[in-house]
C-alpha cells in the first residue's frame, strides 16, 4: 500500500504511536558495544566527578569549620575589643573628670597663694604705714624728725628684703623722704622746753633792781650757790682765823706783845657790812622797778611766769612767732625790774637770747610722698582672678570658683570642687557636674 503524501498524510493514531514506541529496536553488534563502551566512559566519568566533588566537600567543610572557628575568635575579640574600648572611654572620662579637678584645684591654691601673698604684703604696708603715722605724730608733738628718720629706715630695710616690683614706688618715695628729712634742719623743741622749765623754776631766786642786801657785785662766782658752797666758805674762814690766833699765841709766847689780827679784822669787817647795808647807792635806769612793792613784785613773778607758759604752749603748738614775743617780754622785763648785774639775772638773759635764737620757724617734718604712694598700692589693688557669673558649686559651698575648660565639646561645664578628704578617706569622689549659665 502506497503511504500518502506528508501533505496529505493523515494523523496517526495514538494507539500506533505506542506501539511503534514499544516495538523493541534491534541493534546491530558495534552498536552494542558501542553502547557499552560509552555507558562504561560515563560510569568513570561519574566516579572521578563523585571523588573529585567528595574531596571538594572535604575541602569545603574544613575550610568551613576553619572559617567558623576564626569567626567565633574574630567575635570574641571583637567583644574584648568593644569592651576594652568601653573600658577605655570610661577611663578616659575618669581622667578628664581628674585633669578638670586637678585644673580647678590648682587654680584655686594658686589663687589662695596669690592672695596669700597680696595680703601678706598689705598687712606689711599697713604695719609700715601705721608706724610711720605714729612716728609722724611723735615728730609733731616733739619737733624732731628722729622718730620719722628711725621709721623711715626700719620700713626701708623691709623693703629691701622683700621682693615685690610694685612695691617699688613706696620704696623710692620712702628714700626721697628719707634724704629730705636728713638733710632739714628741725628745731630740738624738747631741749628748748627744759631750758624754759629751768627758767621757771629760777624765777623765785631772781633778785629785783630795788632789793634791799648785799650787792649784785660783790657775787663774782656761779649764780648757783648751793649751801655746802656756803658751809665751806665759812669752815674755811673759821680755819684760818685759827691760824692766825694760834700765830699769835705762840708770838707771846716767846716774849713778844699780845695782839688778835684775826679777831680785831673780824670785827672791823662785820662793823663794816652793817653800814654798808644801811646805806647803797646804785643807778636805776627805770624809776618804776624801784617803787615796786612786795604785792606788785608777786604780780610781776606771776606775769613773767605767765608769759613763760605761753612762750611753752607756742613752742609746743608750733607758733614759734608767739613764743619769741613772750620771750622777748620777759627778757624785756627783766632788764626793766631786775638787778641785771646779778648772776642769776645775767644767766636768765643770755639764756633767753639763746631761746630766742634757736626757736625757728620750722616746717613740719611730713613724709607726704610715702603715704600717697602707700595710698596708690592700696587703691590699685584688684583680685588677681575673677569667678565667672554662673558658676556655681553642688557641694554647698557658696564660693563661686573658676571655670575649667570642658575637653569633650563646646558646651560649658564645670564639675563641682571636692574637698581635700580626711584621713583614711578615698582620695576621689563621684562628682557633680554642674550645667554653668
Amino acid at each position: 500500500m502506497d503511504q500518502p503524501s506528508n501533505d496529505h498524510a493523515p494523523p496517526l493514531q495514538l494507539h500506533q504511536l505506542i506501539d511503534r514506541w514499544r516495538r523493541p529496536v534491534v541493534l546491530p553488534a558495534w552498536g552494542t558495544w558501542l553502547l557499552m563502551a560509552g555507558a562504561s566512559i560515563a560510569l568513570l566519568l561519574a566516579y572521578s566527578q563523585w571523588k573529585r566533588l567528595n574531596h571538594i566537600q572535604e575541602q569545603l567543610a574544613t575550610q568551613s569549620a576553619v572559617t567558623q572557628t576564626q569567626a567565633i575568635e574574630a567575635r570574641t575579640l571583637a567583644q574584648q575589643a568593644q569592651e576594652l574600648a568601653q573600658d577605655a572611654a570610661a577611663r578616659a572620662k575618669l581622667s578628664e573628670v581628674r585633669i578638670n579637678e586637678y585644673t580647678l584645684q590648682r587654680s584655686h591654691l594658686e589663687q589662695l597663694a596669690f592672695e596669700l601673698s597680696r595680703n601678706h604684703d598689705e598687712a606689711m604696708l599697713v604695719d609700715i604705714e601705721a608706724s610711720l603715722r605714729l612716728a609722724q605724730q611723735q615728730a609733731q608733738l616733739t619737733g624732731l624728725a628722729d622718730p620719722l628718720i628711725a621709721a623711715l629706715r626700719n620700713a626701708s630695710q623691709r623693703f629691701d628684703r622683700l621682693d615685690q616690683p610694685r612695691l617699688l614706688p613706696v620704696h623710692a618715695a620712702i628714700e626721697r623722704d628719707l634724704a629730705r628729712l636728713t638733710s632739714t634742719a628741725v628745731t630740738d623743741t624738747a631741749g628748748l622746753l627744759g631750758r624754759i622749765d629751768s627758767l621757771l623754776l629760777q624765777l623765785e631766786q631772781l633778785p629785783l633792781s630795788n632789793a634791799v642786801g648785799t650787792p649784785s657785785n660783790r657775787a663774782t662766782a656761779s649764780p648757783e650757790v648751793t649751801p655746802a658752797t656756803a658751809a665751806g666758805d665759812t669752815a674755811a674762814s673759821d680755819a684760818a682765823a685759827g691760824a692766825t690766833e694760834s700765830a699769835a699765841s705762840t708770838a707771846s709766847g716767846d716774849g713778844a706783845v699780845p695782839v688778835h689780827p684775826g679777831w680785831m679784822h673780824r670785827i672791823w669787817s662785820s662793823m663794816r657790812g652793817g653800814v654798808s647795808d644801811l646805806v647803797r647807792v646804785q643807778r636805776i635806769d627805770h624809776p618804776d622797778a624801784a617803787l615796786l612793792t612786795v604785792e606788785q613784785a608777786f604780780f610781776l613773778r606771776e606775769n613773767l611766769r605767765l608769759q613763760l607758759m605761753n612762750a611753752r604752749m607756742g613752742l609746743l603748738a608750733r607758733q614759734t612767732a608767739s613764743a619769741r614775743a613772750d620771750l622777748a617780754t620777759v627778757q624785756a622785763l627783766l632788764l626793766k625790774y631786775y638787778d641785771t648785774g646779778a648772776p642769776r639775772t645775767r644767766h636768765a638773759l643770755q639764756t633767753l637770747r639763746q631761746l630766742q635764737e634757736h626757736i625757728q620757724a620750722v616746717e613740719t617734718p611730713a613724709i607726704t610722698d610715702t603715704l600717697a604712694a602707700i595710698a596708690a598700692v592700696h587703691a590699685s589693688r584688684q583680685p588677681a582672678f575673677a569667678a565667672p557669673a554662673g558658676a556655681s558649686i553642688s557641694d554647698g559651698d557658696t564660693t563661686a570658683e573658676p571655670e575649667a575648660e570642658d575637653l569633650n565639646g563646646p558646651q560649658s561645664r564645670a564639675p563641682a570642687l571636692v574637698p581635700w578628704p580626711e584621713p583614711g578617706q578615698a582620695l576621689y569622689r563621684p562628682m557633680t557636674w554642674v550645667e554653668a549659665g
